[in-house]
């Protein structure tokens, strides 16, 4: 029986905190088998965005689930995610071959991708989850492409999601017995001991996959500049003991009115945070020199979002809307 992949979703108020949440939706609708998502109370238009949406058969929409505010290392966002996915795996509980993953409003997953996550559990069914790349963008720009996160899970494992929603893990952990037969049988494979011939032999595979997808999945961290004052003073109050939102914000705040233009503003944003000085004020281990950032073209980016990449604030569009509801 084929694997059927289920996906979950938290979000809170996504136009006018300037999320691409109909895009990354749409982007997870054009390959995975249902959506399960959690409306925390928006007061933007977002809730009734999503009842629209949600003539889509594969659609599942929880509202009024209301976050609670100010929870230690803005754990809040995680508590929802983990509230739709319970609701998820209740849902799914009788169901067979399921694998849960998680998406955040602002993740969009490139259309050469969809084919390769669609098969990969079908094709490496031994693994207990999968390690998916994902690049961080400030708008059309490259900031850090080296963020690894395990998003996807079988159901079987009881997944949940970790703090701030950064990542799945499995709740059944491996026994110790299971975890060292893996662990002697991987060392004689690679000790080249003949013994991965026998690799057909029927037995459990307790590791995680890595993913190398021939496009990472765009997290497009800071965009739409119309938007950003206001989400980065949201986050700066949601994750209060962390350093990196506060001074995010205040210098987003002091760069919407010195830059007006759309370009000027990311390309200074970027700057700022791949610079070495902007991390040696806010993070343990400070960086050793500061990184460029990187122009990704526009015929780079998935489809989806290359109309938005000039916009100064995110809009709903019609099209994306009707395009999601004819996939059902």
């Amino acid at each position: 029986m084929k694997s059927r992949i289920y996906a979950v979703l938290a979000i809170k108020n996504g136009i006018s905190q300037g999320y691409p949440f109909l895009e990354a939706i749409k982007s997870f609708l054009e390959w995975g088998d249902r959506l399960y998502i959690s409306d925390g109370g928006s007061t933007d238009g977002t809730e009734e965005v999503l009842k629209r949406i949600s003539k889509n058969k594969k659609i599942r929409l929880y509202t009024k689930q209301a976050w609670a505010p100010g929870k230690k290392h803005g754990t809040a966002i995680g508590e929802a995610f983990n509230h739709v996915l319970s609701l998820a795996k209740a849902d799914a509980n009788k169901e067979k071959n399921v694998y849960f993953m998680e998406i955040q409003a602002n993740e969009v997953i490139h259309e050469e991708t969809y084919s390769q996550l669609k098969d990969l559990p079908d094709l490496y069914p031994q693994y207990k989850g999968y390690i998916l790349p994902y690049q961080v963008m400030v708008g059309p720009y490259l900031v850090d492409s080296a963020q690894w996160r395990l998003r996807m899970i079988p159901s079987k494992s009881d997944p949940i999601v970790m703090r701030d929603a950064v990542t799945l893990h499995p709740r059944k952990e491996l026994s110790f017995k299971d975890f060292a037969a893996e662990s002697a049988a991987s060392t004689f494979r690679y000790l080249g001991l003949g013994l991965y011939h026998f690799r057909n032999i029927r037995r459990a595979s307790y590791f995680y996959r890595i993913v190398p997808l021939s496009r990472p999945i765009f997290r497009y961290n800071y965009i739409f500049p119309g938007n950003l004052v206001d989400k980065s003073i949201g986050h700066a109050q949601m994750y209060k003991n962390i350093g990196v939102y506060s001074n995010m914000a205040d210098y987003i705040t002091s760069l919407a009115k010195r830059r007006t233009g759309v370009k000027d503003f990311y390309y200074d944003l970027a700057e700022r945070y791949c610079s070495k000085e902007f991390w040696s004020s806010i993070a343990k281990s400070p960086r050793e020199t500061s990184t460029k950032p990187v122009f990704i073209p526009t015929s780079s980016h998935p489809e989806t979002m290359r109309d938005l990449l000039d916009q100064r604030r995110y809009e709903v569009r019609e099209k994306i809307i009707n395009g999601i509801l004819r996939m059902d």
